[in-house]
């Protein structure tokens, strides 16, 4: 089973840019851009700040099916 931190999609639901978010989490906006793209994947603690600055549970956050997900948009 394959976790995705959904942070991309949270700020784009949210009309919020990586720049704004870099800033709230005290991050560069390369480190959320890594996020963004699934290439790094965040600690827990900043998943956690992250869903407080979002304003969205962790779970939210979180695919637990993300591997699922992919093989069946990839069987369409």
């Amino acid at each position: 089973m394959s976790k995705k931190v959904m942070i991309g999609e949270a700020l784009r639901s949210q009309g919020r840019t990586n720049k704004w978010f870099a800033e709230q989490m005290g991050k560069s906006v390369n480190t959320i851009s890594l996020w963004v793209t699934h290439k790094v994947t965040p600690s827990v603690d900043d998943i956690i700040k992250a869903s407080r600055i979002l304003g969205v549970p962790v779970a939210d956050l979180i695919n637990v099916n993300a591997e699922e997900d992919e093989e069946d948009e990839n069987n369409k």
